[in-house]
């Protein structure tokens, strides 16, 4: 049996591209479950799911009962438009990103006030436990206990803005890239339950994993800057860096596979409706 599922993550229904992603992936990893906007068919290894993307968090709530049925160590959760280094598989995935038995990863996590120039940072300012319609009290740490578990990632509730602003949150969060991350058989549950409770409490996603990631975690969560994997981030931000990457492999995903930088993790995006397969 494996010891590790791969997990491919849709934010949009695109069914054309699933026997592209089975087939590429599966000579690499024999467990593979796919996790799709309102999908109504009939394949046994996609998970319907039905949140909003930006709350994608959420379908790791509703497709729990799948994953934890799995007889794995740990589940990786990749997006679909996400190219993740071609020489990671099912044997050797735990040496490559540097993790034991215990141990979860994510691409980079930071203090949210470390973060004041990203787009959903006044967003998340904004976020509180208790609100109309929902009732979460007792099921996520307290503010307090998560204060205190969350102590090693530099955390804070109260700052200073570079304006001068104060700002008090009502609750310490953590962000980060969060189309690349593993987690263990042990913290899968409970990770998915904080998941469904920040989805419903309308966090943004990259703040909700980071966040629940690290408040179920035995050990710090892992990486790519604190293990030291020699791997980085191909994460593309523009239209012209996606631009000037497509045309460098001449817009064919083999060739890209077959050449893939060898410094990188992943990369992403990488829109399969714009490369030749």
């Amino acid at each position: 049996m494996p010891k590790v599922a791969l997990v491919v993550i849709f934010n949009h229904r695109y069914d054309k591209n699933i026997p592209v992603l089975r087939e590429y992936l599966s000579s690499r990893f024999s467990l593979i479950r796919f996790m799709v906007p309102f999908y109504d068919g009939n394949d046994n290894d996609i998970i319907p799911v039905y949140h909003n993307s930006r709350l994608f968090q959420g379908y790791l709530a509703t497709s729990h009962p799948v994953l934890n049925h799995l007889n794995v160590d740990h589940y990786i959760f990749v997006a679909d438009d996400m190219v993740m280094n071609p020489l990671i598989n099912e044997d050797n995935y735990c040496d490559i990103l540097k993790i034991g038995e215990y141990d979860n990863f994510i691409s980079d996590i930071c203090p949210l006030h470390e973060n004041q120039k990203w787009t959903h940072y006044t967003g998340a300012l904004n976020f509180k436990l208790k609100q109309i319609g929902i009732e979460v009290d007792g099921i996520l740490p307290s503010a307090i206990e998560a204060l205190a578990k969350l102590k090693d990632y530099r955390v804070k509730l109260s700052w200073k803005e570079s304006s001068g602003r104060d700002v008090n949150l009502l609750y310490p969060l953590l962000c980060g890239y969060s189309d690349f991350f593993v987690i263990n058989k042990v913290n899968l549950t409970l990770f998915c339950r904080y998941c469904g409770v920040l989805a419903g409490l309308g966090l943004f996603v990259e703040v909700a994993i980071p966040t629940a990631l690290s408040l179920v975690s035995l050990f710090n969560v892992k990486t790519i800057s604190n293990s030291g994997l020699g791997l980085y981030s191909g994460a593309i931000w523009t239209s012209d860096e996606i631009q000037l990457f497509h045309e460098k492999y001449e817009g064919n995903f083999y060739n890209l596979v077959q050449n893939f930088p060898v410094n990188k993790l992943y990369v992403h995006p990488i829109k399969l409706s714009k490369w030749s397969i």
